[in-house]
């Protein structure tokens, strides 16, 4: 994975100053440190368990950026501080069995089980 090569390239950069400044892998390392979190966007569960399962693997903070089934799993963003920011209320339900109103109710449901989350729409003409 390219975050191992960042990884592995702070380690080296803290090991050996004078080791080649690489653009590519310094804009991971206030991640790596957690000075800053990781934006990562998923919304099918397959997708946020992976989410998750990463930020473990590499002791990063996490934040979900759309997260239509974030409420499936809310229990484990609560215990481990896994913000959400909801893709909006407008699109259509991810599955044919979702209730019609899902991407309503998901801010309660996340609100309910003690999840922080904001509510953003995309960045286009249309959504501003």
């Amino acid at each position: 994975l390219r975050v191992d090569a960042a990884a592995a390239y702070g380690r080296a950069r803290a090991a050996q100053a004078d080791t080649p400044k690489d653009l590519r892998w310094e804009a991971l390392q206030s991640t790596l440190r957690r000075e800053r979190p990781l934006f990562l966007h998923a919304n099918e569960l397959a997708q946020i368990r992976f989410a998750l399962s990463l930020a473990e693997r590499y002791a990063v903070r996490l934040i979900l950026v759309g997260g239509a089934d974030a409420w499936r799993v809310a229990d484990i963003l609560k215990q481990r501080q896994v913000s959400v920011i909801i893709g909006g209320v407008h699109p259509l339900p991810l599955r044919r069995d979702d209730a019609f109103d899902s991407r309503f109710s998901l801010a309660a449901r996340l609100h309910t089980a003690g999840v922080r989350y904001c509510i953003a729409r995309q960045g286009d003409g249309f959504g501003a």
